[in-house]
C-alpha cells in the first residue's frame, strides 16, 4: 500500500499491483470504486490484468477503506482532484486505461472535465453503472414534473 497526499493533506491509500512479466507497451490500468465499497472490489480484476502484463493502480476514495474523510468537502470535484493527485505523483507518464464503477465512473467523468491534460494519455475508459455528469432528476411535486424527471433521467442515461 502506498500513500499519496491530497491537496488538503489527506493521505490517500493507493495499491499498485505490478505484473511478474510487464508488457513494454502496456498501459497502466486505473480502477476507481463506487460508494460504500473499497479498492478491494477490484482485487480479482487486478489479478487478471497483472496476469496479462499490465500494471494496475487502485485506491480507497475519501471516507472509504484505509482513506480518511479529510477536511475537504466530500464533492465529486474533490474526489476527481484526489485522483488527479494520484495520477500526477504515481503515473506521471505513459498510457492510461481508466475504469470506474458507479461513483467511480462519475469521478472519472469529472476528472476528464477538470483535468483535460490527462486526456492525451487515456487509451480507453470504462464506465460501469455510471451517473451522467451534470444530470439532474430532481422533480417538482406534480405528476407532470415526475414525467419530465423520468424523461430527463432516461435521456441522461442514454
Amino acid at each position: 500500500m502506498l500513500s499519496v497526499s491530497a491537496a488538503d493533506g489527506t493521505p490517500l491509500s493507493v495499491y499498485r499491483d505490478t505484473p511478474v512479466r510487464p508488457r513494454r507497451d502496456g498501459a497502466t490500468v486505473v480502477l476507481v470504486h463506487g460508494a460504500s465499497v473499497t479498492a478491494d472490489l477490484w482485487r480479482l480484476h487486478s489479478r487478471h490484468l497483472t496476469g496479462l502484463g499490465l500494471c494496475v493502480l487502485r485506491y480507497d476514495q475519501r471516507a472509504h477503506g484505509h482513506t480518511s474523510r479529510g477536511r475537504a468537502p466530500l464533492t465529486v470535484e474533490q474526489l476527481a482532484d484526489d485522483l488527479h493527485q494520484i495520477l500526477t505523483r504515481l503515473v506521471p507518464t505513459g498510457p492510461l486505461v481508466l475504469a470506474g464503477h458507479s461513483l467511480g465512473a462519475l469521478v472519472l467523468q469529472e476528472l476528464t472535465a477538470l483535468h483535460p491534460e490527462h486526456l492525451d494519455r487515456v487509451r480507453g475508459m470504462v464506465l460501469l453503472s455510471p451517473t451522467a455528469r451534470g444530470a439532474t432528476v430532481l422533480p417538482g411535486r406534480g405528476p407532470c414534473a415526475w414525467l419530465l424527471a423520468a424523461g430527463r433521467s432516461f435521456a441522461a442515461l442514454t
